[in-house]
């Protein structure tokens, strides 16, 4: 028998073996993104993105219609 807070625990273990580190991302990798968004916005292609977020990878797919550079 276990108790709650140990289920909880032993949950929150096996979530955090499958976390990945934040990746660093250079400068010319940052003008490639500039570049691809840009050609995005300008034919209205549909765009794939793949983002970190708390430790995991999520896939976020859409069309580009502005980018504010301070947000």
């Amino acid at each position: 028998m276990m108790l709650p807070e140990h289920v909880e625990c032993i949950l929150d273990w096996r979530k955090s073996l499958d976390e990945e580190k934040k990746p660093i991302i250079d400068e010319q990798q940052w003008e490639e993104f500039g570049q691809t968004i840009q050609e995005a916005i300008a034919n209205n292609q549909r765009v794939k993105f793949t983002i970190w977020k708390d430790g995991f990878f999520e896939d976020v797919k859409g069309w580009v219609h502005n980018i504010d550079p301070q947000l």
